[in-house]
């Protein structure tokens, strides 16, 4: 059974189903800025993040670092899962960041992350998914 989406409806999905739903977003984003036709450049969205790492900081924290690509965001957002529950953004942080610590951790849960960098024209394709489980 085929389930039939009013135009612009949002839909939210989980896992490596959401970073293809942000990445035919972005597709669509871009299709209809060429449409456009308006004569004016309208901004890209950024490239994405590379080579995301996460490290387990003694148990007590997780370290990410990644590399920036891009050199006209805005900021980064850092989407993170537990135990596989589905991704919501963790933070938000400002256009030089290229890591940060998640100190509001437990021993034994399964952490995963990915980082975005956006700007006024929308969010970069994701950042590859880095996981572990703390003090594992």
């Amino acid at each position: 059974m085929a389930t039939i989406l009013a135009k612009g409806a949002r839909v939210r999905l989980a896992g490596s189903a959401g970073r293809l739903g942000r990445w035919v977003a972005l597709h669509l984003q871009e299709r209809r800025r060429k449409r456009a036709g308006t004569g004016t450049v309208l901004p890209a969205v950024p490239a994405a993040p590379t080579d995301l790492v996460a490290e387990d900081h003694a148990g007590a924290q997780v370290g990410l670092s990644w590399s920036d690509l891009a050199g006209d965001q805005q900021g980064f957002r850092v989407y993170r899962s537990v135990d596989g529950d589905g991704y919501g953004v963790w933070q938000t942080l400002d256009a030089s960041s290229t890591w940060v610590d998640d100190a509001d951790v437990f021993v034994g849960h399964l952490y995963s992350y990915y980082v975005v960098a956006f700007n006024a024209a929308g969010e970069s394709a994701p950042s590859n998914v880095a996981q572990l489980v703390l003090g594992g």
